[in-house]
């Protein structure tokens, strides 16, 4: 469906998913939280925006 390194993350989150990858399930369950806020964040501000 998509080419190789169509969809992924760039370079700099590459080595800070790597860094993740080492996390405790817990700590890595967190992290996950975290990012999941930010990225309905930025869509809130993108719609907010368009609106």
């Amino acid at each position: 469906m998509f080419e190789e390194g169509e969809r992924g993350p760039d370079d700099e989150l590459k080595l800070a998913f790597e860094g993740l990858a080492t996390f405790d399930p817990e700590d890595k369950a967190m992290a996950t939280r975290i990012i999941q806020g930010l990225i309905l964040q930025h869509q809130a501000k993108i719609w907010s925006k368009a609106s």
